[in-house]
C-alpha cells in the first residue's frame, strides 16, 4: 500500500453508510486473526485478561472475528467517530466497551493495551500522532495490526472494469494509489526493534448484483460518485454486474487481505 494518508472526512458521512456497512462490508479471514491471537500471546500484558482495542472500528466486523478466535477472555475497547456506527457494533459485539470518538485522544489516555487493531481505517487517522501515542499505549511486546480488504482488480476483468467505472466516476479515485504507505509509516514511526511483518489471503465471495450495489454504496469513493452522477453510476454498475453473473446469477468478487502487524521490543 503506498501513498500519503487521506484527510479525515466528517463522521456523518459514515452515519449515512452505517446500514450499508454492516450489511455488506466483507468479512476477514480467520487465519489473519490467528495470526494476531499469536503475536498477542507473546506481549507482556501484566494483566489478566489482555486488553485489545479496535480503533476505527466501524460496526464491529473486525472486531467479531477476532473475538471468535480470541474468546470472550480480553478486555474488548472498540472506537469509533460514528455514533451511527457505535450502535451497530455495540450489537454485533456487545461485550466490547464502545466510544464515540476519534481514535487518536482516545489512544493518548489509554495504558496497559496488548492489541490494537485498526482495520480499513488507518488512511483517516493522523498516523505521527496515533503511532506516538500506540507506543505509550503499548505493553512490552505489544502489537499494531493494520488489515485491509482490497479489490483483486488484476485477477479479475469485471473488477478492473468497475476500477474503471470508478476512475471515470468518482473525484480523485486511483486504483493504483492506496490511502497509505502502513509499512513505511510503522517503520518510521514505532521504536527501533519493532518487528513487522506482512502477511496476505487471497479468497472470493459470490454476490448478486443487488448485494454488490449495497456493498458499493458503503464506499466513499462510491458516494462522492453519487454526489455529481446518482443514477447514472447505478446503472452503469448493475449493468456491468449483471454483464458477469455465473449461472447462480451472483458475481465473483475477489479480495486480498492484506495484514500487516508490528510488535514492539520486549
Amino acid at each position: 500500500m503506498r501513498g500519503v494518508y487521506t484527510p479525515r472526512m466528517g463522521h456523518e458521512v459514515f452515519d449515512d453508510l452505517a446500514a450499508d456497512y454492516d450489511r455488506f462490508r466483507p468479512p476477514y479471514p480467520r487465519a489473519l486473526f490467528e495470526i494476531m491471537a499469536n503475536r498477542l500471546g507473546r506481549a507482556r500484558t501484566g494483566h489478566t485478561p489482555a486488553r485489545v482495542l479496535d480503533l476505527g472500528a466501524g460496526t464491529g466486523i473486525a472486531l467479531a472475528g477476532l473475538r471468535e478466535v480470541l474468546g470472550p477472555r480480553p478486555l474488548y475497547a472498540a472506537v469509533d467517530p460514528s455514533a451511527a456506527m457505535v450502535a451497530l457494533g455495540s450489537e454485533l459485539v456487545p461485550d466490547a466497551l464502545w466510544h464515540v470518538g476519534r481514535a487518536e485522544p482516545y489512544l493518548e489516555v489509554s495504558r496497559g493495551v496488548g492489541l490494537i487493531m485498526i482495520a480499513q481505517a488507518f488512511h483517516w487517522m493522523d498516523v505521527p500522532r496515533l503511532l506516538a501515542a500506540a507506543t505509550r499505549a503499548l505493553v512490552p511486546g505489544g502489537v499494531i495490526a493494520v488489515l485491509y480488504n482490497i479489490r483483486r482488480h488484476t485477477d479479475s476483468a469485471f473488477l478492473a472494469e468497475y476500477e474503471a467505472l470508478l476512475e471515470e466516476l468518482s473525484p480523485g479515485y486511483s486504483r493504483d494509489h492506496p490511502d497509505s504507505d502502513v509499512l513505511a509509516a510503522l517503520h518510521e514511526h514505532l521504536p527501533a526493534g519493532t518487528r513487522v511483518e506482512t502477511h496476505q489471503a487471497l479468497w472470493d465471495t459470490f454476490m448478486t448484483p443487488e448485494e454488490f450495489l449495497g456493498l458499493a454504496h458503503s464506499a466513499t469513493s462510491v458516494q462522492r460518485a453519487r454526489a455529481s452522477h446518482g443514477a447514472e453510476l447505478d446503472r452503469r454498475t448493475l449493468a456491468l454486474v449483471r454483464a458477469y453473473l455465473d449461472s447462480d446469477g451472483r458475481v465473483d468478487v475477489a479480495y486480498t487481505s492484506e495484514l500487516v502487524i508490528a510488535s514492539l521490543p520486549r
